[in-house]
């Protein structure tokens, strides 16, 4: 209980030098607030153009949509197709690419086994 008296003691009297001295003020609690907003403006933490490969193993109509649909948006960039899924990880372990896309053999059926199931809802 002791500590909390003196740590709130310490506190007061900080608060008091504070409001009586404005260019302290001022870099304590202005400046990093400035900063805060500079940074904020500043960052930019949109996720633009990953460097991924495609494995496509469907090699149909489904597949190709998705790849086509992958390729159209900003946040991916096919870099190459593989087709195995060992050259895929070895892409990523390489650095070339940082992820794989894999579209399974069963893309199809797993599709519209999904439409079944979602129709039903």
């Amino acid at each position: 209980m002791k500590s909390f008296t003196r740590m709130s003691a310490i506190m007061v009297k900080e608060i008091r030098q504070l409001s009586r001295d404005r260019i302290t003020f001022g870099m304590v609690i202005m400046i990093p607030l400035i900063q805060l907003i500079l940074f904020g403006f500043a960052m930019n933490t949109d996720v633009r153009n990953i460097p991924v490969a495609i494995v496509d193993k469907s090699e149909s109509a489904p597949g190709r949509v998705i790849v086509e649909a992958v390729k159209v948006t900003q946040v991916v960039n096919v870099k190459a197709q593989y087709a195995t899924v060992k050259e895929a990880e070895m892409a990523i372990r390489e650095g070339v690419v940082r992820a794989a896309l894999i579209l399974p053999t069963n893309l199809t059926q797993r599709i519209t086994h999904q439409e079944t199931l979602g129709s039903g809802l």
